[in-house]
């Protein structure tokens, strides 16, 4: 969708595309801590076995 819609508007869409790739790694990334984190919560509340 971003090299559409810069070939459309005659722009060079690698900066947007980049940005687009940083904060969609820096999402998962995030996702993966929380998660993980989630879990660390979950065995602290419910014990080992509550899995």
């Amino acid at each position: 969708m971003v090299q559409t819609l810069g070939d459309y508007y005659g722009r060079d869409p690698q900066q947007a595309l980049l940005t687009v790739r940083r904060r969609t790694v820096a999402v998962l990334d995030r996702q993966r801590t929380w998660r993980r984190q989630a879990q660390d919560d979950a065995r602290l509340l419910l014990g080992e076995r509550g899995t």
